[in-house]
C-alpha cells in the first residue's frame, strides 16, 4: 500500500472513524512529505482538503515543526542580540497598505535585526507581499528616504528548503489556506529572539504558544489587519504577549488611542502602499506618520518594552 494511503486514512476514514494525527504521526507525515515522493498530486490534495476541514491540532503543528527543522537544520546562526521574526501570510495583503515592512525597515535601520518571510505569486489569496515591496524592480522604491541596505533580512521558504516549492504548486491548485500556511510561519531559520506570529482563529492561540515553547524567548501573537502583522484601520487589534509564563493581553483601538482616519482600505497596491510610506517617512505628524509610530510602538511591545503598546505610544508622541 502507498504510505500516502496510511495517512489520508486516518483522518478522512469518515465521522466515526477518522480521527487527529498523533506527535510521532504528524512527524512522520511532514518526514515522508520532505523526503519521498509518496504523494501524488491527488493525494495531496486530499490531504490539504482533509486538513483544512478538521484544522490543526497542537501536536500535529509541533510534530510538522519538529520533523521540519529537523530535516532542514538552520545554516544561518542565530542571533546574538535582540531580534524580531515577523510572520505575516505569505500570499500577502490586498485590500490595504502595509504598515509592518515599514516598521520593520525602520528598526533595522536603528540597530535591531528584523526577519520578514516573503515571497511572489504564493496562494490562495495572491496579494502584495513584503518580497514585491523591497524589490529592487519596484518603480516607487526610490522616492522612499531608507537606504535598501537598511531593509529587514527576506526569506522565501521555497528558496531555503528544496522541497517545498512542488508542495506550493500542488497548494494553490487547490486553491485553499492548508496546514502548511500555519507551519511556514512559525519556522525561525534565522534565530531571532523574538516573534510576532498572525493568526485568525481564537483555538490556535494556545496551539502556536504550545508549538513555539522552547524555541524562542519570546512569543506575540496579533489579530491583524488582512491576518497579517499590521494594525488594523477600523476595529481593535487584539494582541497577546507572552513571556516565560507570563501572559499580557490587549487591544490597540484606534478611536482610544486618537489615531487619525484614513482611508486605506481599497486599493493596497504596490503604488498605494510605497506613497504611503513616503508621506509617512517625509511628513511628519501627518497621518500616516502616525499610524507609523503607532506600528512601531506595536512591534517595539514585541520586543519586550513597555507593560503595553500604548504606554510606548504615548511616551514617544508626549
Amino acid at each position: 500500500m502507498n504510505p500516502s494511503v496510511k495517512f489520508l486514512k486516518i483522518i478522512g476514514n469518515g465521522p466515526r472513524s477518522s480521527r487527529d494525527y498523533t506527535y510521532q504521526e504528524a512527524f512522520d507525515l511532514m518526514s515522508l512529505l520532505i523526503f519521498e515522493k509518496a504523494f501524488s498530486r491527488e493525494n495531496l490534495g486530499a490531504l490539504f482538503l482533509l486538513m483544512r476541514r478538521k484544522t490543526t491540532t497542537k501536536d500535529e503543528i509541533k510534530g510538522f515543526l519538529d520533523a521540519w527543522e529537523q530535516a532542514y537544520p538552520s545554516p544561518f546562526k542565530p542571533f546574538n542580540t535582540r531580534s524580531l521574526l515577523v510572520s505575516s501570510p505569505f500570499d500577502g495583503k490586498k485590500r490595504s497598505v502595509y504598515l509592518s515592512p515599514l516598521v520593520a525597515g525602520l528598526l533595522q535601520e536603528a540597530g535591531i535585526p528584523v526577519v520578514v518571510g516573503g515571497a511572489r505569486g504564493i496562494g490562495p489569496k495572491y496579494g502584495l507581499t513584503e518580497r514585491d515591496l523591497f524589490s529592487s524592480e519596484n518603480p516607487f522604491l526610490q522616492n522612499i528616504p531608507l537606504s535598501l541596505e537598511n531593509y529587514p533580512v527576506l526569506w522565501d521558504a521555497c528558496e531555503l528548503y528544496s522541497f517545498y516549492e512542488e508542495l506550493i504548486s500542488s497548494r494553490n491548485e487547490v486553491g485553499l489556506r492548508s496546514f502548511l500556511h500555519t507551519i511556514e510561519k512559525l519556522l525561525n531559520p534565522y534565530g531571532a529572539t523574538h516573534a510576532i506570529l498572525t493568526l485568525h482563529h481564537e483555538p490556535y492561540v494556545g496551539r502556536y504558544f504550545y508549538a513555539m515553547e522552547g524555541r524562542i524567548e519570546n512569543v506575540t501573537l496579533v489579530f491583524g489587519e488582512e491576518g497579517t502583522s499590521d494594525i488594523c484601520w477600523k476595529r481593535p487589534t487584539r494582541y497577546i504577549r507572552k513571556i516565560g509564563q507570563k501572559k499580557v493581553e490587549g487591544f490597540i483601538d484606534p478611536k482610544e488611542w486618537g489615531l487619525p482616519k484614513l482611508d486605506t482600505h481599497r486599493p493596497g497596491g504596490l503604488k498605494e502602499t510605497s506613497l504611503f510610506w513616503e508621506k509617512a517617512l517625509k511628513d511628519k505628524g501627518s497621518s500616516e506618520n502616525i499610524w507609523v509610530q503607532a506600528q512601531q510602538s506595536f512591534f517595539k511591545f514585541a520586543l519586550g518594552e513597555g507593560d503595553s503598546p500604548f504606554d510606548i505610544f504615548q511616551k514617544e508622541n508626549s
